[in-house]
């Protein structure tokens, strides 16, 4: 059985239990679940859907990639 999942978001992480769930319910039998994202952009993290978790991930993702208000930053206007 294969299924689609479309996702529209501008969040940073978007819990998706709930569409997967409801999938192997209506499926009515055991087995395992398997979920892929074929976009580079997109990571699949498996964890517990807390608070601190998503304010840690943040956190690291910030240290990570900070955020720059001029995307060129000191290479503006150079002749390369």
């Amino acid at each position: 059985m294969a299924q689609i999942i479309k996702l529209k978001t501008d969040k940073l992480m978007t819990n998706i239990t709930p569409q997967i769930a409801e999938m192997a319910k209506t499926w009515g039998k055991s087995g395992l679940v398997n979920v892929f994202s074929k976009h580079s952009t997109c990571a699949i993290w498996i964890t517990e859907d807390e608070l601190l978790h998503h304010v840690d991930i943040r956190f690291f993702l910030d240290s990570m990639v900070p955020k720059f208000k001029d995307p060129e930053g000191n290479q503006k206007n150079m002749k390369y």
